[in-house]
């Protein structure tokens, strides 16, 4: 039995956000026959799951699991734990980093890599996919290819595929889709989701629209 308190990294000085948020759907449940993808993320992943389920359908089903939760959150693993228990996944892709950029970067990443290798011991012979932050045009935004590059280190650490979500967004086309400092809208969603549909497909060796 993987027990997730195994894998949790303690950081003593960790702030809840004043929202602090969690959603979580599980798309055509009663299709047992095709693969189901895990999204996990935040904002950005709640903003893309509908779109990124609809160019899936109907070879591929999604769940998602969305939430401001840093992977310094003291109740992070445990949520997930539950999100593992209630569904079977033959892909994960998996994201923490927007809501991580005022923690301290050694301790996030500790987490980080904490969470990576419980998904994969919690899930062994799964494909893992690790997916980049977008950029942003708050005050942190410098944080973000920080948070990226010890991503990218990680990933490298465990072989795991990187879908990287961040350059296309840093397209100068793109910053007129942005609907605040940290969101999307329009065509961006659209980009994103094409990005991950195509990502996804790939890594199940499912055939359909923009695969490769």
């Amino acid at each position: 039995m993987v027990d997730w308190r195994e894998y949790q990294y303690r950081y003593e000085g960790f702030r809840v956000e004043s929202i602090d948020w969690v959603f979580r759907e599980a798309f055509n449940t009663e299709d047992h026959e095709h693969p189901r993808v895990l999204l996990i993320g935040d904002s950005i992943c709640y903003q893309n799951r509908s779109t990124v389920m609809e160019l899936l359908y109907p070879d591929v089903t999604v769940t998602y699991w969305s939430s401001a939760k840093c992977v310094l959150h003291p109740t992070y693993l445990a949520e997930l734990s539950l999100v593992l228990d209630e569904g079977r996944y033959d892909m994960v892709c998996f994201n923490n980093g927007l809501h991580s950029l005022s923690a301290p970067t050694d301790a996030w990443k500790k987490a980080y890599d904490g969470v990576v290798r419980y998904l994969l011991d919690r899930l062994p012979g799964v494909p893992v996919s690790i997916v980049l932050s977008t950029p942003i045009t708050a005050p942190r935004k410098d944080a973000v290819p920080v948070i990226n590059q010890m991503t990218l280190d990680v990933a490298g650490k465990y072989g795991l595929a990187v879908v990287d979500l961040y350059t296309p967004m840093m397209e100068e086309q793109m910053q007129q889709y942005r609907t605040d400092d940290f969101h999307w809208g329009g065509a961006a969603i659209q980009t994103m989701a094409g990005i991950l549909n195509a990502h996804i497909r790939a890594r199940l060796g499912v055939g359909g629209p923009d695969a490769r």
